[in-house]
Order: structure tokens, then sequence, then C-alpha cells
């Protein structure tokens, strides 16, 4: 078995996780969008989110460069 074949299997899986994170992420956008309130409230709600998106964006991210990495290898 060489390095390349025994790795697609896990590189495969990373970029699985790393499309459903990022998913994740534009649906929380999407649905946070849609919250149509005002207020204090409202405006740290939408902060929180965006910022667990940006988080969602990032690991996905780190995920297919890792899976990038182990095609590499």
């Amino acid at each position: 078995m060489t390095p390349q074949s025994s790795t697609a299997a896990p590189a495969s899986r990373l970029r699985a996780h790393a499309a459903a994170l990022q998913s994740h992420a534009e649906r929380l956008r999407t649905r946070a969008a849609a919250v149509h309130w005002t207020g204090p409230e409202a405006a740290a709600f939408h902060r929180q989110i965006e910022q667990l998106a940006d988080r969602c964006s990032i690991a996905a991210r780190a995920l297919g460069r890792s899976a990038a990495h182990l095609d590499e290898w």
C-alpha cells in the first residue's frame, strides 16, 4: 500500500467534515438574517451567530488544508 492510497480515505472524510461545517456556517447566516427583531439583544444575537459562523468557516478551511496535505503526502 502506498502512502497516498492509505491517506485517501482520511482526506476524503476531512473534506466531508469541512463541507458539513461550511454548510452549517451558511445555514447559520441565512437563518440569522431571517430574524427580524431589533434592539440591543438582536444586535448581540446577530454578532454571536456571525462569530459562530465564522468559526465554522475557519475550521472548514483548516480541514480542507489538512486534506490537501494528506493528498500531498
